[in-house]
């Protein structure tokens, strides 16, 4: 049996449950096709999406097809698993998790609306996620362009893949053989060659997304539905599993406080009773396998790849989640940027509801639920989300809740490079680290790096110091916001042999961010909408003015005698509530669509504005302390961020790291001068309270009441979550040495003159090739993490003599839901394969893919990378070459000096 996982895709209005109805209907599958509006839609089974006709949560329905079937064109047996998504853009988050377990899409177009904004999102989506899709372009019955018109369009506006299939009825269809011959110049030789293409053709270019066939008709009246399901199964792609088990989460939800996880089957076969590959679900077993449809379910025995069900008996999953060989998904391309707090009633102590909120967390992770103190907040996508979230509880808690007016969601970030310092040194307790700081562009989020060598540093440590930048950062010091857009480098760390815990890290590496951010000038970020305002060509002038207000951007999109569209973008704070605005003045019709566009820099009268109103204070923030502590006198005591860098025990590295070598002596007094002003500014309160009086010494008992809350912590977080969070933030960067001054870049053009160097190492083969490094495995003394930095820091020292970057690579063959993971340390890539991938595969994939723009030379003794990398215009040189060339290079800088 052939199966494959479609999901059904659309914007509001467009008639993508009516479509799914149709499917159903022709198929066979149901005996009477419902409507949204009647509330009898056989997806549309909440209650909430009852009463508001609109689709909330994703849902699945079964089609099965036997070879025989009329509508069958694959020449087997048949299941197709339909994921019918919502088209409202406040619910985007549920349709992007979906987009993960899709084999194909059904994208719906409205023929009266044609591509819109909202239908461009979705291609973006399906793009970064790598889904194929077909087109059907709805409600014909109603367009006044004709098939030709609206196939030129959809050409210009989704690409030359797009080639209309129509056949009359009783017949089977013929495609446009010669237009999708001109997609490939694969199947271009083909045609013309012989004139014809296989089924198999066309359906390579669909999968590997360059056709995309398009299917006119109504939904409503079971126009053309019949073509698409004939499309779907001719063109079925022999999909190839893996054979170990594997699988992805793409949904939770709960049912009497037990979570249900909806997983697709990407390899092997899951049993009741099955314990899962995964160090994250240790200890659960499945209670029951799920096969939905609809609203109703049967349970299974087992489900074997292709299969989409849902688990019970598994309560640490999450959504993203890998399972087996599948890696966690890391993408997310919408993120909300309104944030509320919800109101309780009076008698609805709030510790006793956080439990209801974790389900709704776990549910929609973009919700990103705060707790702190007795206060709840949410971020949501709009107010219409918000609304619908209020039913929900309402109806599955019986708590009926409110909100406040909502606020926009702020970040920060840096403006220069900044070292920071945190010290941490209570009695029995010790942790010292340098982090140095550097901005980085608009949308990077955060990455980490090591400048210390594992010998300065336990490697342990250094995981430790990472760990808690990527998931348990400080808030910036201007408004409390989410920190973003920096580079975090350890540049130096000290650990005691006997006082230093785990804890202990995590309490310095908040202490020296918050110094920097506290030392260096930080930015406040708000996001940006892009927008598309369709109004009377008579109201253009007011809206571009408008717009202008605003301080954004606007150009004219189209234009004629009675219409026009502005296109553009602004703050999300000046266009939230712009459709009220725009309905006033254009007589109701005017419409807005909006999408988020990233985060920019507030402009000055803004972030003043934001600044005050919040009106934050760093050092009264006993979360997140800016100053370290020392020991004293058998007591911890507080030292101010402005008072600590000459009590540290570390040399700083501050000078080297942000002005080079070459720091002047009026540079170096510039910058001490600027500490020194920022510290008299601390000291008379105008950059916070009074901290240094309550905060200047610490007892054992408010330290012990530190730890003992991060150890709580800890204990407490998921390990699933951490994981999830850790992936989804962690870029890790590929940029020069610390050591080169901050800006400079390589030159990453395509000139065979210019194109960067870099040297890919096959870590294990040269570890076992070289006898220094050999005999570090050899008896009762295995150390291989000895070998490995061993190599790691011979390979730093030739990266800089040698002016290249260096990759080096180390399998994870066969560590269990290992994903592909990436640092730096001193200045080397270092490379963990991910399950299955062994590291001559990832060099090889790597030559392969950029041995056109990068000039690569691949050190390896495995003769079968050496026989894939000839034929890629690349360098070899074996374990003993390598070994020569350190050996002569460090020679050559000998005699030099």
């Amino acid at each position: 049996m052939k199966k494959i996982s479609i999901g059904i895709l659309a914007h509001v209005d467009a008639g993508k449950t009516t479509l799914t109805e149709s499917l159903l209907y022709t198929t066979g599958m149901i005996r009477s096709q419902g409507r949204v509006d009647n509330g009898d839609a056989f997806l549309d089974t909440e209650a909430i999406e009852k009463r508001r006709g609109v689709t909330v949560y994703s849902k699945q329905a079964l089609i099965e097809l036997p070879k025989d079937h009329e509508l069958n064109r694959s020449g087997d047996d048949c299941l197709i698993t339909l994921i019918d998504t919502p088209g409202h853009a406040d619910f985007v988050g549920e349709t992007e998790r979906s987009m993960s377990v899709m084999d194909l899409a059904v994208l719906i177009i409205s023929a009266i609306d044609g591509v819109t904004d909202s239908v461009r999102k979705l291609l973006i989506m399906l793009k970064e996620y790598k889904v194929p899709y077909v087109i059907f372009v709805n409600k014909m019955d109603m367009s006044l362009k004709d098939k030709k018109q609206i196939e030129e369009d959809l050409k210009i506006k989704t690409g030359p893949g797009a080639i209309s299939i129509d056949k009359n009825y009783g017949t089977v269809f013929d495609p446009d053989t010669e237009s999708i011959a001109t997609l490939s110049e694969k199947t271009i030789e083909k045609y013309l060659a012989d004139e014809k293409l296989s089924d198999k053709d066309a359906s390579e270019l669909i999968y590997e997304g360059s056709y995309h066939p398009v299917i006119f008709g109504s939904a409503l009246k079971n126009d053309g539905t019949c073509l698409l399901t004939e499309v779907i199964t001719r063109y079925l792609p022999d999909i190839k599993y893996r054979e170990q088990l594997s699988a992805r989460v793409y949904k939770v939800a709960y049912e009497d406080g037990h979570k249900l996880s909806f997983v697709k089957v990407t390899g092997g076969e899951i049993s009741v009773r099955d314990s899962l590959p995964d160090e994250r679900l240790k200890g659960d077993k499945i209670t029951q396998i799920r096969s939905y449809n609809g609203g109703k379910y049967k349970t299974l025995d087992k489900a074997i790849a292709g299969d989409v069900v849902t688990l019970t008996g598994l309560e640490e999953t999450f959504a993203g989640m890998g399972i087996g060989d599948e890696p966690d998904d890391d993408i997310t391309i919408n993120r909300p940027v309104l944030k509320y707090q919800m109101i309780l009633p009076d008698d609805i102590p709030v510790r006793t509801f956080i439990p209801r909120l974790k389900e709704l967390a776990f549910e929609d992770p973009l919700l990103n639920i705060d707790t702190a103190g007795d206060v709840i907040s949410l971020s949501v996508m709009g107010e219409f989300q918000l609304e619908v979230l209020t039913s929900v509880i309402e109806d599955r808690y019986g708590i009926k809740v409110s909100f406040d007016k909502g606020e926009i969601i702020y970040k920060e970030t840096i403006a220069n490079p900044v070292m920071g310092f945190g010290h941490f040194e209570p009695l029995r307790h010790y942790a010292e680290v340098q982090l140095f700081m550097e901005p980085l562009p608009q949308g990077s989020g955060i990455e980490v790096a090591s400048a210390v060598s594992v010998n300065d540093l336990s490697i342990n440590w250094q995981r430790n110091i990472m760990s808690t930048i990527i998931n348990d950062l400080p808030t910036g010091i201007l408004t409390a916001s989410e920190l973003t857009d920096i580079k975090f480098t350890i540049a130096g760390g000290r650990s005691h042999v006997k006082h230093t815990e785990g804890g202990d890290f995590r309490e310095a590496v908040r202490r020296a961010v918050r110094q920097g951010l506290m030392k260096g000038e930080s930015i406040l970020l708000e996001p940006y909408y892009e927008f598309s305002i369709n109004l009377p060509a008579e109201n253009l002038g007011r809206a571009m003015n408008d717009i202008s207000q605003m301080g954004g951007t606007s150009y004219i999109d189209a234009q004629d005698e009675l219409n026009s569209t502005l296109k553009g973008e602004a703050a999300a704070g000046k266009l939230m509530n712009y459709q009220s605005v725009l309905t006033s003045y254009t007589s109701g019709k005017g419409t807005i669509e909006l999408g988020f566009a990233g985060y920019r820099p507030c402009d000055d009268e803004t972030a003043a504005s934001v600044i005050q109103k919040i009106n934050y204070d760093p050092d009264s923030d006993l979360k997140n302390p800016s100053g370290s502590v020392f020991v004293s006198h058998g007591a911890g005591e507080y030292i101010p961020w402005y008072e600590c860098e000459e009590r540290m025990h570390i040399e700083s590295r501050e000078a080297e790291l942000i002005f080079g070598e070459e720091e002047t002596e009026e540079e170096r007094l510039e910058r001490e001068a600027y500490v020194l002003e920022r510290a008299a500014a601390a000291k008379a309160g105008e950059l916070h309270g009074s901290l240094s009086e309550r905060l200047y010494a610490l007892g054992t008992d408010e330290i012990d009441e530190i730890l003992k809350k991060n150890t709580h912590a800890n204990a407490s977080s998921k390990k699933g979550t951490t994981k999830r969070v850790y992936h989804q933030k962690r870029v890790i960067s590929s940029s020069a040495s610390l050591s080169e001054k901050n800006g400079s870049k390589q030159n990453r053009g395509s000139d065979k003159k210019n194109r960067p160097r870099y040297l890919l190492v096959d870590g294990y083969n040269i570890i076992h090739a070289w006898d220094e490094l050999k005999k570090l495995l050899d008896g009762k003394q295995y150390d291989m993490d000895g070998a490995k930095y061993a190599l790691l820091d011979i390979l730093a020292e030739y990266r800089v003599i040698k002016e290249t970057e260096i990759i080096a690579v180390f399998d994870a063959y066969k560590v269990q839901g290992h994903r592909l993971e990436k640092m730096d340390y001193l200045g080397v890539h270092v490379v963990y394969t991910k399950t299955a991938e062994t590291a001559d595969q990832y060099i090889a994939r790597f030559t392969v893919q950029n041995s056109k723009d990068m000039d690569i030379t691949v050190a390896t003794s495995d003769g079968l990378v050496q026989l894939i990398i000839r034929g890629e215009n690349a360098r070899l040189m074996s374990a003993r070459e390598l070994k020569e060339d350190v050996a002569n290079t460090k020679a050559l800088i000998g005699l030099q000096e």
